[in-house]
C-alpha cells in the first residue's frame, strides 16, 4: 500500500502485495467462514484492533468486504469476489499443508 499526497489530502493505492501478507490473508479467511462482529476476528490472528480496522478499510476500499453499522456496532460482510478470493487462499493454504 502506498499513499500520495494530492493536493493536501492522501490517496491511498493499493498495491498487490498486500496479500503475500500472512496475517492480512489470514484475516479475509477468517471475516469469510464467520462473517458478523470484526472485534471477534483480531485474537484470533494475533492482530492488534487498529492493525485489523486498517486493514479492513482497505478490503472494502477495494471491494472485498461492506461494513454496516447496526447501532452501536459495526458488522463485516463479505462480497461476492471477496468470498471468491478467500475460497481461492483456503485452496491454497490446503495444497500448501500437503
Amino acid at each position: 500500500m502506498v499513499r500520495k499526497k494530492k493536493r493536501g489530502q492522501f490517496k491511498m493505492t493499493i498495491t498487490p502485495n498486500i496479500f503475500l501478507r500472512e496475517k492480512i490473508v489470514r484475516l479475509l479467511v477468517t471475516i469469510s467462514d464467520g462473517e458478523g462482529m470484526p472485534v471477534r476476528h483480531y485474537n484470533y490472528i494475533n492482530m492488534t484492533e487498529s492493525h485489523l480496522y486498517k486493514n479492513m478499510g482497505i478490503f472494502e476500499e477495494i471491494g472485498l468486504i461492506r461494513t454496516e453499522k447496526i447501532g452501536r456496532r459495526k458488522r463485516v460482510f463479505m462480497t461476492e469476489q471477496g468470498r471468491q478470493i478467500a475460497q481461492d487462499f483456503k485452496k491454497i493454504m490446503r495444497l500448501m499443508k500437503k
